[in-house]
Order: C-alpha cells, then sequence, then structure tokens
C-alpha cells in the first residue's frame, strides 16, 4: 500500500479506525507528544517525526527529544528510529532521508 497524499490528520484518522490508542489525549499528555503536520513518503511508506518531553513528579523535566515513526497501513504506529534518537527535528529528518526502508506492518 502507498500513501499518496496522507497528512498526518489521514494517519491519526486510521491510527483511531484501526482501534489503536497512539494518538489519544492520554497518550499524547503522557508523553508531553508533538507531532509535524508533515509526512514523509518513502518507498511507498508514510513516516512522520514525533516529539516526546519526560517531566518527572517532582518538576523535573527533561530536553525535547524527536523520534522517526512509521505509520503502517493497517494503523499502527512503530518506531523507526531509536526512540528519542535526535535532539532536533531536523537531524530526524536527515536521519530519515538518508535511508532507504522495506518494512512490513
Amino acid at each position: 500500500m502507498t500513501y499518496p497524499g496522507w497528512t498526518m490528520q489521514k494517519v491519526r484518522a486510521q491510527n483511531h479506525a484501526a482501534g489503536f490508542h497512539w494518538f489519544s489525549p492520554g497518550a499524547i499528555r503522557f508523553f508531553s507528544a508533538r507531532f509535524g503536520r508533515r509526512t514523509y513518503v518513502q518507498d511507498g511508506l508514510c513516516f512522520f517525526v514525533s516529539s516526546e518531553q519526560f517531566s518527572d513528579s517532582n518538576g523535573t523535566t527533561e530536553p525535547r527529544r524527536y523520534t522517526v515513526r512509521l505509520a503502517c497501513p493497517r494503523g499502527h504506529i512503530q518506531g523507526v528510529s531509536e526512540f528519542q534518537q535526535f535532539s532536533t527535528r531536523a537531524q530526524a529528518i536527515r536521519w530519515l532521508r538518508a535511508r532507504s526502508y522495506a518494512t512490513e506492518c
């Protein structure tokens, strides 16, 4: 399956329609997650960059970090890079563009 015209809105809707909760308000709040509006189609697959920021109960907040994700055709979201591998969104995008993927979800 390829992803012509897929947006983050479509990725979120597909995840929800498949019964997953990756983009649920509780999950987003827990991870302080953010998502750009842009998706990246490479080798017929749809990728996006997420960011997460850890805060503990004592008020200590870690720097925001970035992860490259794959939006699988059946709605599942899969990490492609290591979790929080990048310190900037630009680093995550450069890393993604430098790779070619053949993956199955």
